[in-house]
């Protein structure tokens, strides 16, 4: 799915070391095929990382800019006995350990598992902690594989907040930092992060679409709202000096 790699943003909170890019690490992979571990660990997938700051754990952050497609698994090769995923908006999901991949028992050498992380429901956005490892300070990624699927709001199991997101992507209209702002406390309340079940049909992509304009117009509300509420303030103050300055 090479093709698919521009959809690709990925991101790690610890130091590369080996002159690659986490992006490296990372092998797309249709929904339709059986996972290969051999063709996620490659010679270029393996990524060496330093942890940067003293308390923090090693966290790759992982999103598909296309709308068109999901996350539905995401299977990990490194030297990680336990991995945590996050969820779209932050929220913790589950805790993985890992599978040893050998039977060495050399302390010496270096353990190496596999992990598969799966999502509570198919998203275009999660985070991956790497919470339990034999090192402290260092870690080896060998590959990482996002299993992905197409999406489809007639046909899916998908959250409101997943369909919200799905329309400001296809509109490709920047949002100001208010707008994300508000945004973020909107979609990260439980009605919106709920799984509604949209069967195919005319009908139901009407009601959806009227919905979600409904969402767009109070959210488009509240933030006309609160420039007024500023302009206001802002020409208050502007009075204000204008007093003192023509006394």
């Amino acid at each position: 799915m090479a093709e698919l790699s521009n959809s690709l943003k990925i991101s790690c909170n610890w130091r590369i070391t080996n002159e690659k890019k986490i992006k490296n690490a990372v092998t797309l992979i249709d929904s339709s095929k059986i996972v290969d571990i051999d063709e996620i660990v490659t010679l270029d997938s393996c990524i060496a990382l330093s942890r940067q700051e003293e308390d923090d754990q090693l966290e790759v952050s992982v999103e598909l800019t296309d709308p068109k497609i999901s996350i539905k698994g995401v299977w990990i090769v490194s030297e990680a006995k336990v991995l945590e995923l996050f969820g779209r908006l932050g929220e913790y999901e589950s805790t993985t350990n890992a599978v040893n991949t050998d039977d060495c028992d050399d302390e010496d050498e270096m353990q190496v598992y596999r992990a598969k992380l799966t999502p509570k429901v198919s998203t275009r956005k999660c985070s991956i902690r790497f919470a339990g490892a034999a090192r402290r300070n260092e870690m080896w990624i060998l590959g990482m594989g996002i299993v992905v699927e197409p999406c489809s709001v007639l046909n899916e199991s998908v959250s409101m907040a997943e369909r919200v997101e799905n329309i400001l992507l296809e509109s490709k209209v920047p949002l100001t930092k208010n707008a994300e702002s508000f945004k973020e406390i909107v979609m990260s309340q439980p009605s919106f992060q709920s799984n509604v079940y949209c069967p195919g049909g005319e009908a139901t992509l009407n009601a959806d679409k009227m919905y979600l304009m409904q969402v767009e117009e109070k959210i488009t509300k509240y933030i006309d709202t609160k420039f007024a509420h500023l302009e206001q303030k802002i020409d208050r103050k502007f009075d204000e000096i204008l007093k003192i300055l023509q006394k």
